[in-house]
């Protein structure tokens, strides 16, 4: 495909008046080029553009030094790296009905009602529904149904719950010698990470036999990624594809399409390692802690029903048995037939994680706007997603992940083949 470079811009300007200034590299092991050498510069800021044009071979091998005179008066130390991966990270909300509930049911307390059904995700009163009243059974799978995954802007975020925020938090590339990591030095760093307004996952168990049947349905732990979409900022967006419909699954965790690129999980995995990364604790404290907090709401409200009290009496009640013996008897010693045990969190859900693995292949939008990892996935048609997706806790509704996004060397130039493929990040 020939050679390809992405730039890097680079802003320079004097404190007071104007200097005449040479741009070089040295030491220089990823043989940069500038877009100019020679610049006049004033108290504006002057952009000059550089690239390289090979690997580093360590982090920070290679440094830029603005001259003046024979003098160094500034220097940059720079790693060029190939092949970028892009890193994100953060909260996510999920609000769907869990097994053994009908999937697409809307579990929930009503000021008449304390019926929420089998499973141990509800929703409270006052809060919307999981899925829409009608058209909530994904017959065809390219239909929205509710259920929606949420990185970013939750709806009825419960009180106590931390923010549900999802961004890019570093990239990684290649040196000669390894896997760098970077939490600044592109533009693409620290934009918001979304996914689609309708993803969802698309498990479609168990099912009313008063419906009509979904497209798919999946084991616990094996489900895709329903209409799956991935949008980085303004800068890169684009979904999963799927081929067209030819009939409807007659058996869990059949694929009724082909292509069909969506994330999809392989079953449970220990989470302990990303919950230590998160610095979450075990399912016990997290819930006594929630749990004390709550506590304090409910005695801090006027006396009398109420939807507030009937409301945080319940989500107290829901975590009466995720909490220890010692704690439980405490609240209902404190507060004598306040709170009615409720079926608790499911453990797995926090100590354990889901791996989606999928992929983003389809209506692909790139905007790079100075980013160079974005120029440079660009060239490609592919890329390859994958989600951990652990600590879920039916309280607030919401889980944690750790993500990223990264190009399918077989769909587009290989920057292993064309070392002229780096692009530049500050160290």
């Amino acid at each position: 495909m020939g050679a390809h470079v992405f730039d890097a811009a680079l802003s320079l300007r004097t404190d007071a008046g104007t200097a005449s200034v040479t741009l070089r590299a040295a030491p220089d092991p990823g043989a940069l080029s500038f877009s100019q050498t020679s610049v006049t510069v004033t108290t504006a800021p002057t952009s000059v553009t550089v690239h390289a044009n090979g690997k580093s071979m360590s982090r920070g091998d290679t440094t830029i030094e603005v001259v003046q005179a024979d003098t160094v008066v500034a220097s940059l130390v720079v790693t060029c790296i190939a092949n970028p991966v892009i890193h994100i990270r953060g909260r996510f909300q999920a609000r769907f009905a869990t097994a053994i509930a009908i999937y697409n049911s809307s579990p929930m307390y009503t000021a008449d009602s304390e019926d929420i059904g089998p499973g141990w995700t509800w929703a409270l009163e006052g809060e919307p529904g999981f899925v829409p009243p009608t058209g909530n059974v994904p017959e065809r799978i390219d239909l929205p149904v509710g259920r929606v995954i949420r990185f970013n802007d939750p709806v009825a975020l419960r009180t106590h719950a931390a923010p549900v925020v999802t961004t890019v938090d570093k990239i990684s590339g290649e040196t000669k010698t390894g896997i760098q990591v970077f939490t600044s030095g592109d533009p693409v760093i620290g934009e918001r990470a979304n996914l689609g307004p309708n993803t969802y996952f698309a498990g479609n168990r168990e099912i009313d036999p008063a419906d009509p049947t979904p497209e798919d349905f999946y084991d616990d732990a094996n489900e895709p990624m329903g209409l799956f979409e991935l949008h980085i900022g303004d800068r890169f967006s684009g979904a999963s594809k799927i081929g067209p419909f030819t009939h409807k699954a007659s058996f869990a965790n059949e694929h009724t399409r082909t292509p069909d690129s969506r994330p999809i999980a392989t079953g449970l995995e220990d989470a302990t390692a990303e919950r230590l990364e998160f610095g979450l604790p075990d399912l016990a404290t997290f819930s006594e802690t929630r749990i004390d907090l709550l506590v304090a709401d409910y005695e801090a409200l006027p006396p009398g029903d109420s939807p507030q009290r009937r409301n945080i009496a319940r989500r107290i009640g829901h975590l009466l048995f995720a909490v220890r013996p010692a704690k439980r008897a405490a609240v209902t010693a404190a507060h004598p037939n306040a709170f009615v045990p409720r079926v608790p969190t499911l453990p797995l859900g926090w100590t354990k994680k889901e791996v989606f693995n999928g992929k983003v292949d389809a209506d692909l939008r790139f905007e790079a706007d100075g980013s160079s990892v974005i120029e440079y996935f660009s060239l490609f048609t592919s890329f390859a997603f994958q989600s951990h997706m652990f600590s879920f806790h039916s309280d607030e509704l919401c889980a944690h992940h750790i993500s990223s996004v990264r190009a399918d060397p077989t769909a587009g130039p290989s920057s292993l083949a064309f070392p002229e493929l780096a692009t530049v990040h500050p160290r």
